[in-house]
């Protein structure tokens, strides 16, 4: 009897153990998944087109500088609301954008387009029409430039019709 209350008291130690070392591995990992996270600054910006918000842009930016492409391979982005108004995101959604001098491509997918010729469309891998012509879609074609700081920044609007 003496050998199993002795059996049980180091059975219980041996679980005590094992569940102090569960948690100490536990707490541990805890910390930031992603040590090589960049630091971010919230950006917002607005798309009009005349006085008129555009609505339903997709902005995207992309670095000037091609290391910091290779670098990091962050692609800030974010849709304009009703009133023409977006947020950029990089990692979560609101969460900003990287300082440097970036490139900004802008789709605006037409919408009135008929459902099933929609789907039709995206089945095929392509993106659906684009308002502005591609002008602006990607980094080779677009002229609009913005520099992000450490600072919040709320860039200067961007009229369509004016460019």
């Amino acid at each position: 009897m003496t050998c199993l209350i002795y059996r049980m008291q180091a059975t219980s130690r041996e679980l005590y153990s094992i569940v102090v070392m569960a948690v100490v591995v536990l707490v541990s990992g805890c910390g930031d998944v992603n040590p090589e996270r960049v630091a971010l600054h919230p950006v917002s910006g607005q798309i009009l087109d005349g006085a008129q918000p555009a609505v339903g842009v997709q902005v995207v930016l992309y670095p000037q500088d091609a290391t910091q492409t290779n670098k990091h391979n962050l692609f800030p982005h974010g849709e304009t609301d009703q009133n023409g108004r977006f947020d950029l995101s990089t990692y979560i959604a609101g969460d900003g954008a990287p300082t440097g001098d970036w490139t900004v491509t802008l789709t605006w997918p037409i919408d009135r387009i008929d459902p099933k010729l929609k789907e039709q469309w995206l089945a095929t891998g392509d993106s659906l029409p684009d308002r502005l012509r591609g002008r602006y879609a990607s980094s080779q074609a677009s002229k609009l430039h913005v520099t992000i700081t450490d600072e919040i920044a709320t860039l200067d609007p961007i009229d369509l019709k004016s460019q």
